[in-house]
């Protein structure tokens, strides 16, 4: 039953190999360099994977431009006033002040 070191790094080695290859995304390239990060190849290439931070930011902004636009305009939206959307933006349900904070 007890294995000899040397076959304990054989399997070992051959379970790495078996992890490795099941990771390999090119099947020409079999002694290919993979890490946690990809290969410099995989780096440079588009991921798929993209950033809604233009998207969201475009629409804050659009949003802002039209809050701006009804305060000028005198504007309601479904009998909400600017005034009353910056009252509600304003309004703080938990009031904190810094003498009730213990440090």
């Amino acid at each position: 039953m007890d294995k000899s070191m040397e076959q304990t790094v054989e399997e070992r080695r051959a379970y790495v190999n078996q992890i490795r290859s099941s990771f390999q995304t090119e099947p020409n390239h079999p002694q290919a360099h993979y890490s946690l990060y990809g290969t410099l190849a995989d780096q440079d290439s588009p991921s798929g994977v993209t950033s809604t931070f233009g998207l969201r930011a475009i629409i804050a902004i659009l949003i802002f431009a039209a809050f701006v636009y009804c305060d000028k305009e005198h504007l309601t939206y479904q009998d909400y006033s600017t005034k009353e959307v910056y009252s509600q933006i304003e309004w703080n349900p938990l009031p904190i002040s810094v003498d009730s904070l213990e440090f």
